[in-house]
């Protein structure tokens, strides 16, 4: 059984977004409702995944253009690994473009556009 509290993972390789994460998530941080953590990398995303606590419901957030392994390409070892885990994808491209491009090859909760809208967001995840 899932627990409210959410294990969130942005994944990006801009490493000043991780300042802007903690700031738009501080109270949900101090209020124990979200564990952020911030990856570099997909390797780096991997990793975190095992590490995390799988009694709370876990959301990837992931840019799509990062180098070596972009976000539609972690997606779908997320997608493999860990099916449960709820992934959204970040761009600054049009959504016709990214639908295209992602077809039916993966499965992700949704595409959240640069800039982020981050009480958008908020409610997208459900905080």
């Amino acid at each position: 059984m899932q627990s409210s509290k959410i294990n969130l993972i942005a994944v990006d390789d801009e490493k000043d977004l991780n300042i802007l994460f903690q700031h738009f998530f501080r109270n949900e941080i101090k209020q124990d409702l979200l564990d952020l953590s911030f990856a570099h990398d997909a390797e780096q995303c991997m990793k975190l995944l095992t590490e995390i606590n799988t009694s709370n419901r876990i959301i990837v957030l992931s840019d799509i253009n990062m180098p070596d392994i972009n976000g539609i390409e972690l997606t779908k070892m997320i997608n493999k690994d860990y099916p449960n885990v709820e992934v959204y994808l970040i761009t600054a491209y049009q959504k016709d473009h990214i639908q295209d491009k992602i077809a039916d090859t993966i499965q992700i909760k949704g595409i959240i556009h640069k800039p982020i809208d981050f009480q958008t967001l908020k409610f997208d995840i459900g905080l």
